[in-house]
């Protein structure tokens, strides 16, 4: 039923059309009116609907109904719609319509409907060649060229369209190398390969598929090019390479009067995340500002600029602020929207929120049913992505973890947790760019360790301090995501937390043994 559903959320407020005279056209309508009216639809449940209680969803005729719904939602979410709209604001929108006046096109000069084809196809082609959406331009073409060449014998048209297939072919092919090798390096980035080797891949690549800026302007190669260069500067932590990078390609969406699309969007968020690492917080605060009037709320770039805004808040010591943005997430917008693991990633600043609240320096809302009843274990079991990237992203989830169990003075699991946070930093956190994550959780160890006594822990912690400062925070070769505040910062507030009375349980002797 889930794909069901996805269906309908597309068409939104459409419908679907069947005969409702027909026994089989009422039990279809029937099931897309409870697909409609339930949030949460269940096949057993709508089996029951339809015929009676008992029936399941293995029962035939409902499986063949909801066969029969499948598709005529997937004509509802495809069909051709009079008066449809073409913009540069939308080019999504405008390359799926597209993509149905080719997609009917094609269906109907096979189908002998040559005159309608024609005229659906040279639209197809006119729109995409006025956008420059390449794949639709080179599709219709390339079919206009053969239609003209057998079956309306015009030579003029046809000479036409020959020039625009080869000039789309290749323009075409041109899309594909540079796309290919983008889509490697962020494969690697996903399988968390050595991020010297993602540096190194992504520049190579770059070099060499250079001269195609010159041969091609086009925004598909321009916007693929650029995002490689920044995601391997990124892999790189070159955060200034980065930046003047991400200048260039919103300087050059500007120059084609696409300033506002979503490929300049998305240059703006990684110049956003450079300033943020370079310490550039006004800048970037005053281009997070700006960007954020040009997105649509129901965009990722939307939910971009949110993570971007509560990481400079947070960067800076405005943790209201950081709530403030927080805030504005409609949790059940933002799963619709965007991937599992992205949505895990705002959880993790709901943890340190959760936090900064329990320590007075945020004033969280008593309604928010986000940080109302906040427990540790159901949080863990919401970041099940996260908790399998061993070397950035579970970093977050311990850390939050043992404040946490701390603030809440749950003590006794927080000292459970420190065999396992033992092994994982021997484990895990061995490499140079771990460095700070690997001393910032060995402090947290001296909490249960020193029975979570201040002046006690204080002492014990100087070694760590002593080795941070050897990488500082600024200089740091790490991941823009690792530090949401940095560990200093984090650590004084940790303190803060603490009082001067030693928690001597059994637990606590055990660690000292």
């Amino acid at each position: 039923m889930k794909n069901l559903k996805e269906l309908y959320r597309v068409i939104g407020t459409g419908k679907i059309c069947v005969d409702l005279n027909t026994s089989r056209g009422k039990k279809i309508d029937r099931l897309f009116q409870y697909l409609k009216n339930t949030d949460d639809p269940d096949d057993d449940e709508a089996a029951a609907h339809l015929y009676g209680k008992g029936r399941l969803k293995s029962y035939p005729p409902y499986k063949q109904i909801k066969h029969y719904l499948k598709y005529e939602l997937i004509n509802a979410a495809t069909a051709i719609t009079p008066g449809e709209k073409v913009s540069d604001t939308d080019r999504i929108g405008t390359a799926l319509f597209c993509n149905r006046l080719l997609s009917m096109g094609s269906i109907l000069m096979y189908k002998g409907a040559t005159k309608i084809a024609v005229e659906l196809l040279e639209q197809a082609f006119s729109i995409a060649d006025r956008f420059n959406i390449v794949v639709q331009a080179s599709e219709s073409s390339s079919e206009l060229m053969r239609l003209y060449s057998q079956n309306l014998h015009d030579r003029k048209k046809f000479t036409y369209y020959k020039e625009q297939a080869e000039h789309y072919q290749e323009l075409r092919h041109a899309i594909f190398l540079v796309e290919k090798e983008l889509t490697t390096v962020r494969n690697m980035v996903q399988l968390n390969e050595d991020n010297q080797q993602i540096h190194d891949y992504a520049q190579e690549q770059s070099d060499r598929y250079a001269y195609l800026l010159g041969k091609f302007e086009d925004v598909r190669i321009y916007a693929s090019y650029y995002y490689m260069k920044v995601t391997g500067f990124f892999a790189g932590y070159d955060y200034e390479s980065a930046a003047e990078a991400s200048l260039t390609a919103i300087a050059f969406f500007d120059g084609k009067g696409l300033g506002q699309s979503q490929q300049a969007q998305v240059f703006r968020s990684t110049l956003i995340t450079s300033y943020v690492q370079l310490g550039e917080y006004e800048k970037g605060s005053a281009l997070l500002n700006e960007t954020m009037k040009m997105v649509s709320r129901k965009s990722m770039n939307y939910y971009k600029m949110i993570e971007h805004g509560m990481l400079l808040s947070m960067r800076t010591g405005h943790y209201q602020a950081a709530y403030d943005w927080f805030a504005r997430v409609d949790q059940e917008e933002m799963q619709k929207t965007l991937s599992e693991s992205y949505a895990e990633f705002f959880q993790l600043y709901r943890g340190y929120l959760y936090f900064l609240g329990m320590l007075d320096r945020v004033d969280i809302d008593p309604e928010d049913k986000n940080f109302r009843n906040f427990r540790v274990g159901k949080f863990m079991n919401e970041t099940v992505n996260y908790s399998k990237d061993k070397r950035t992203m579970n970093v977050h989830l311990l850390i939050i973890q043992m404040l946490s169990y701390t603030v809440q003075e749950q003590y006794n699991r927080a000292i459970d947790r420190v065999e396992a946070i033992q092994k994982y930093c021997g484990r895990h956190l061995r490499r140079n760019d771990a460095f700070r994550s690997n001393c910032f959780l060995k402090m947290l160890l001296e909490l249960p360790i020193n029975g979570f006594h201040r002046a006690a822990v204080e002492r014990k912690v100087v070694k760590w301090q002593k080795k941070m400062e050897e990488v500082p925070f600024d200089i740091v070769s790490q991941s823009h995501e690792m530090e949401i505040i940095p560990y200093e910062v984090l650590w004084e507030l940790v303190v803060e937390s603490l009082g001067f009375k030693r928690i001597n349980s059994k637990g606590v002797r055990a660690l000292n043994k």
